[in-house]
């Protein structure tokens, strides 16, 4: 909720749910029926008590499951009764860049806008960061400007759980496939979480 506060939505919050396939079949029925879109939080891993996935194919569609990024690989879009669908992991950080990346931009689509992804720079880390090559992988750091040069440094531990980290940043730095590790003084692209949409579909799509 605290991150479509700032859209222009009427949000219903249909509470916390127990993971029991037929409470959240329930639920997730009268959120279609009231909503345009549905975003659930937590039920879309592997583990036992992750049912989300498993309600939504029943009553639904799940298009997609799981995405190459970190944090926020567990990811579930689909649809229920017409409506848009989007599973959100459980951990906090997961959640606001799964939002950030995939969420926002659609609710912003669904809105009219033409504007739908938060602007980039690139800017210089000042410390080294080693990621996973697998995934495109989205560093939580804090930048300042100088010399004509925007400079980033990590908040803390980058874990899914540590939300510290993500109060103290104002941009992700994004570590694109294949990478694995920026070194202190290279160049990184940094977007920029607290400024306003400014990139189109087009923009993005052609990189």
């Amino acid at each position: 909720m605290a991150c479509s506060s700032e859209l222009e939505v009427e949000i219903h919050d249909f509470g916390i749910v127990p993971d029991q396939p037929a409470l959240l079949r329930s639920s997730l029925a009268r959120a279609a029926e009231r909503c345009d879109l549905v975003i659930t939080s937590g039920g879309v891993s592997m583990g036992d008590y992750d049912v989300v996935k498993q309600v939504v194919t029943d009553v639904g569609e799940v298009d997609l499951w799981r995405i190459a990024i970190q944090p926020a690989k567990p990811f579930a879009f689909g649809e229920l009764a017409g409506v848009p669908f989007f599973g959100l992991p459980g951990n906090p950080v997961s959640v606001f860049v799964a939002f950030e990346q995939l969420v926002r931009p659609a609710v912003l689509a669904m809105m009219g806008s033409t504007r739908l992804f938060r602007p980039q720079v690139v800017g210089v880390l000042d410390e080294a960061v080693d990621t996973d090559p697998a995934k495109t992988v989205f560093v939580r750091v804090a930048t300042t400007y100088r010399e004509r040069t925007f400079h980033a440094r990590s908040t803390g531990s980058q874990f899914s759980n540590v939300l510290s980290a993500t109060a103290l940043a104002d941009a992700l730095a994004v570590v694109p496939v294949g990478v694995g590790r920026v070194d202190e003084g290279e160049e990184v692209v940094l977007e920029m979480f607290g400024w306003p949409e400014s990139r189109t579909r087009e923009e993005v799509l052609r990189g």
